[in-house]
């Protein structure tokens, strides 16, 4: 009504005086138009540029070598290298739902491509021995190539790195000649939903909803490709400039969730507690495996067996570590704990283990199979003596991708980040905004790929995502839920697909144990499976296909 009034007030006076004899309707009408109106000046306005024109800000370079560098007049040059694999500039900001727009120019001997919605696989300890910091880059990818006499795939989807191919289907893929070589290029894609569609100087290329990738890259960087070269060719170049991004929300974005939540979900995973123990439940909800160790921390690893952080119990009275042979159940290697209690474990190298130890010194440590202390960082957080104090110091101890350790000391109500070289702490992320009778205790930290922070605060029944400035950015309770489905919120992880699936530690008999919420806070899965909860989680498979890209 204030945009109404205001236009109103803008007609001549004798219109003014006889507004209210003008029909219900009539005035309906104008008013839908002027929201139109105002949706559309809004839009307009929420164009950004994510390159500055100056310097590589804001972007990343992930895989290969090949040289990216600034020409005059904000263009981005990417120049091939001998012995590269492909090359990607990548956004450090991720997107979902989003329209882009860009020029490009390539060789006429080099094909290109951007990326969109995409990510990168995990780094393997091999890899990471080698000093890779980042994985295969792997997502949607928007084809750039010359026409060439016959035409090209110019403006269609390839499924970069996974394993798909194409993700246009043939039937569709046939060569046109929209590219102009030699020259500059405009180009448009538009990501709704499972929904990616794209031009090239005004025509209409391609138009795909792929609901199977849109599983599992709802959203991701932008990269910028150079391909790889045969031998003794190149060097070769590619060209962009203007680029600029506006992120769509609303009905646009909500019906592209829409899609993705009517379909129905099954997850397989991994679930410990000190009640539970260890067990492996399918798809079907069935329990595929079980062992009765009490555990706070497992992951399935990839040679079958399960790694898994001990609560004091039999043959463990200090917590322990220990491998387990599934298929034997027998133990392939353990270390037991020096002090009270042993919270986490994660595998950082091919023989290394990061292992929280709690007690009078509460330490991070990194051990190997013999159970030898290779190195040891003492943890930042509250020292008292009692149980509950002790098993409060710190839980989901991680190591992030930049080496860095990531803790959630609960009692602190804190989320430390620490250099392990000198042990300081390098940022503070605090979870008592609310008060601390909320008891918003951190139990999971993890660092997404965006760079913002997903915490789950135990007790307030809430996890909370955190941005580079420690704001919250996003957050899902009971409130949000409109049931109480949330009873402790311990373990968490953020699924490739954006979701996020949450664990009720608390919930007992056939309350939900674990559930996947949405962006818009949907719950599009449950498992109220057996008698108690857990502590923590590793979601193994959906609907069949192994999820390889999920922290937790």
């Amino acid at each position: 009504m204030i945009l109404m009034n205001f236009f109103v007030q803008r007609w001549p006076k004798s219109m003014q005086a006889h507004t209210d004899r003008f029909p219900f309707s009539l005035i309906c009408s104008l008013a839908l138009v002027l929201c139109s109106f105002a949706s559309v000046l809004q839009a307009q306005d929420s164009w950004v540029e994510p390159f500055n024109g100056k310097d590589l800000t804001g972007w990343t370079q992930k895989n290969g070598t090949a040289a990216y560098t600034i020409e005059e007049g904000g263009v981005i040059c990417g120049t091939t290298a001998k012995g590269s694999p492909n090359s990607f500039l990548c956004t450090d900001k991720s997107y979902g739902d989003f329209e882009l727009t860009f020029d490009v120019k390539v060789s006429n001997e080099l094909n290109s491509g951007v990326q969109v919605r995409s990510q990168t696989k995990p780094v393997s300890g091999k890899e990471k021995k080698n000093g890779k910091k980042f994985g295969r880059v792997f997502g949607p990818q928007v084809e750039i190539e010359a026409s060439g006499e016959n035409g090209a795939e110019a403006g269609y989807v390839y499924g970069e790195a996974t394993g798909r191919g194409w993700l246009t289907p043939k039937e569709r893929l046939k060569p046109t000649k929209a590219f102009n070589d030699g020259k500059w290029n405009s180009y448009r894609i538009v990501a709704s939903g499972p929904r990616i569609q794209t031009w090239i100087n005004g025509q209409a290329i391609e138009d795909l909803t792929d609901k199977e990738i849109f599983k599992t890259h709802a959203s991701g960087f932008i990269g910028l490709q150079v391909h790889s070269i045969g031998k003794n060719q190149g060097p070769f170049q590619v060209r962009w400039r203007k680029i600029r991004i506006r992120e769509l929300e609303g009905q646009a974005a909500a019906l592209g969730q829409a899609a993705v939540a009517d379909e129905k979900v099954d997850h397989s995973f991994i679930g410990v507690g000190r009640a539970s123990g260890m067990v492996i439940v399918g798809e079907g909800g069935e329990v595929e495996w079980k062992n009765k160790l009490p555990a706070s921390d497992a992951w399935l690893l990839e040679n079958g067996n399960v790694l898994a952080a001990l609560y004091p119990s039999k043959g463990f009275p200090k917590g322990g570590v220990a491998e387990i042979n599934r298929k034997t159940k027998e133990i392939v290697w353990s270390y037991k704990g020096q002090q009270k209690e042993i919270s986490t474990v994660q595998k950082i190298g091919d023989n290394e283990y990061l292992v929280a130890e709690l007690g009078a010194e509460p330490r991070a440590i990194v051990i190997n199979r013999e159970g030898e202390v290779l190195r040891q960082m003492a943890l930042k957080c509250q020292t008292g003596a009692s149980k509950r104090e002790v098993h409060m110091q710190t839980r989901m101890l991680r190591m992030l991708p930049s080496g860095n350790y990531i803790a959630p000391h609960l009692l602190d109500f804190a989320v430390k980040e620490y250099d392990p070289a000198s042990g300081k702490v390098v940022r503070e992320i605090a979870t008592d905004d609310r008060g601390r009778e909320k008891k918003d205790w951190p139990f999971s930290a993890i660092r997404l790929e965006n760079g913002n922070t997903l915490v789950s605060c135990t007790h307030g029944n809430r996890v909370i995502e955190i941005d580079k400035d420690n704001k919250i950015v996003w957050s899902v309770d009971n409130d949000d839920l409109g049931q109480p489905l949330i009873s402790d919120a311990c373990g968490a992880q953020r699924l490739p697909n954006g979701n996020t699936v949450i664990a009720s530690y608390r919930a007992k008999g056939d309350k939900v144990k674990l559930l996947e919420v949405t962006r818009d806070k949907k719950v599009v899965w449950k498992f109220n499976g057996l008698k108690s909860g857990f502590h923590h989680f590793q979601i193994l498979t959906t609907n069949g296909k192994p999820l390889s890209a999920a922290w937790k």
